[in-house]
């Protein structure tokens, strides 16, 4: 009896254990539901199903939404799709492990859009709409923007640094050109370039700078305005500067137009373009004026700016270039001009004075017939230079068979201020004006106490 029941007890022990280490097995066919007793799946879940651990897992709620907590993620294995299109699994959201990027594709090797993961940097073989509506979303250009604004921006802490946009031909032989916001911190806050090279804009050495647009540079405390630079020829039409008498104030006329000629000194030149390689700087001869000349005569036309003179490969070089304003000597100019034609109607109305006083002269006798055609045989020519500013000369003709000459010299109210006689035949005198104060004087020829000739000279200081 008593062996009996330990028999009995073991035996229910066992079925303890049995139960205890048991798993729950189903059919291989029909479906299983927890928390429905109609499973339309496999396995259906009604309500929240957790799949991981107690603090890191996957979890679907009620309404199939799926969520991540702690550490766990939706993960794959490399060069494999993440999401694919159920109605075409060529288009899909792919994991590239060899290139460490996401990928849109449209085929198993085809990219539209690809998006480095530690780099960032992303590729779009199609095109880009920001801004636009669905119904011009397929735009025929490669990047359009609508109703909105490009911003290309620099570090805070950036110095001498740029923001650049290029346009890359990558045709051989072919120019490339780009926009480049460029500071140099040690007097330009910024500066828009127009550059252009035929390398891709591989290497600065190649780059050539075509025009920009300065942010003003201020010397001396005055801003001078020039905003914009052109590296070389340019090409205009017409070319307008702003001269409505409204936009001006101590409106004044002037009369030194001749006086401010006389002291300017052209020269010829070549410039000097192997140092300033990067103004564009033409290689053939000039004609023109020093700046340093024309600042002491007209210090208005001459100012004085940074520029861009020079580059290398250790980068650009800026340089104090003085500036002339060439258009101002339009004006200057037409007075000296009109100045000396006043000169040339005054001498011409001499002339015809003179004229007159000699056709007026009666020949009664033979003697002074033939006195008078020796006489006609005397000539004057013009002073050169004229005007003057020291020393000139006068060439002159006296018949042989005269008595005496004389070269006489008076100013504008008649009085000899200088006579000198002359010698038979053809020659040239020098006459010294330095003693003489600026003006407009009149030298005539004498012939035996007869006048001959008149001319004027202008003496300027």
């Amino acid at each position: 009896m008593f062996m009996k029941k330990i028999l009995i007890l073991s035996a229910g022990m066992l079925a303890v254990a049995g139960i205890a280490t048991a798993q729950n097995t189903f059919p291989a066919s029909g479906n299983v539901g927890i928390g429905t007793l109609t499973p339309a799946a496999s396995l259906q879940t009604i309500g929240t199903t957790r799949l991981g651990s107690a603090a890191n897992y996957a979890a679907v709620d009620a309404n199939g939404n799926l969520t991540f907590a702690g550490t766990s993620a939706y993960r794959v294995q490399g060069n494999q799709y993440c999401f694919q299109y159920a109605s075409n699994t060529n288009y899909g959201i792919y994991f590239n492990s060899t290139n460490v990027s996401i990928d849109y594709k449209t085929g198993p090797t085809t990219n539209v859009w690809s998006v480095g993961v530690t780099t960032g940097y992303a590729t779009l073989t199609g095109k880009m709409g920001i801004g636009i509506t669905p119904t011009n979303a397929f735009t025929s250009k490669k990047l359009e923007v609508s109703a909105g604004d490009i911003r290309l921006s620099l570090p805070s802490t950036s110095t001498d640094s740029n923001t650049v946009l290029e346009f890359v031909n990558n045709k051989a032989g072919a120019l490339d050109w780009k926009f480049e916001n460029y500071q140099n911190p040690a007097f330009d806050p910024g500066s828009l370039y127009v550059e252009w090279a035929n390398d891709n804009f591989a290497s600065d050495a190649n780059l050539n700078i075509a025009a920009y647009w300065d942010s003003g540079y201020v010397q001396g405390g005055t801003d001078y305005g020039i905003r914009y630079w052109v590296l070389g020829a340019s090409y205009a039409d017409v070319v307008y500067q702003a001269s409505d008498a409204k936009l001006k104030n101590n409106i004044a006329d002037f009369s030194s137009g001749l006086k401010i000629i006389n002291q300017l000194k052209p020269k010829t030149y070549y410039y000097n373009t192997d140092k300033y390689n990067a103004m564009g700087l033409n290689k053939h001869l000039n004609y023109g004026f020093l700046a340093q000349d024309l600042e002491k005569v007209v210090p208005e036309m001459v100012i004085t700016q940074k520029a861009l003179v020079s580059k290398d490969a250790s980068g650009r070089h800026y340089e104090d270039v003085k500036l002339v304003a060439n258009m101002t000597l339009i004006p200057i100019l037409t007075k000296a001009v009109q100045e000396q034609q006043a000169q040339i109607e005054e001498l011409k109305a001499l002339v015809e004075k003179l004229t007159q006083s000699v056709a007026a002269i009666s020949t009664t006798t033979t003697d002074d017939a033939v006195a008078a055609v020796t006489l006609t045989k005397a000539s004057l020519s013009q002073n050169i230079p004229n005007p003057l500013n020291g020393n000139t000369s006068v060439r002159y003709n006296v018949p042989t068979g005269s008595t005496s000459a004389q070269l006489v010299i008076t100013d504008n109210n008649g009085k000899t201020v200088k006579q000198m006689q002359l010698a038979k035949g053809t020659g040239n005198i020098n006459i010294d004006a330095s003693a003489l104060s600026a003006g407009t004087y009149n030298y005539t020829l004498i012939v035996d106490g007869k006048l001959i000739d008149s001319k004027k000279m202008v003496v300027a200081k």
